[in-house]
């Protein structure tokens, strides 16, 4: 199971449901790096980086702390929860 998951995540970039599938499974748990705001999963062998809304509302209060204009980010259309871009309102 844990390669055709690996192939998966080769063959499509990770999305807000998938990595909530993996956490706490196949012996993958959730990190979180403080200075790049960022969480990641890892088994021991396997690591998945990725944004959840904890991490998009961090980069968001330092955005507005720094005085920047915005935010950038990858495929709209990995989100299907939605959870991420409702994360990033709080840059109104």
């Amino acid at each position: 199971m844990l390669k055709e998951i690996r192939i998966a995540l080769l063959e499509a970039d990770v999305n807000v449901k998938i990595v909530k599938e993996f956490i706490d499974k196949n012996r993958f748990v959730r990190y979180k790096d403080d200075k790049a705001m960022a969480s990641f999963l890892f088994n021991g062998s396997d690591f998945i980086s990725y944004d959840d809304a904890e991490s998009i509302e961090e980069k968001c209060r330092y955005i507005e702390k720094m005085g920047l204009l915005g935010m950038m980010y990858w495929e709209h259309g990995l989100d299907e929860t939605h959870e991420l871009i409702g994360a990033m309102r709080c840059l109104g």
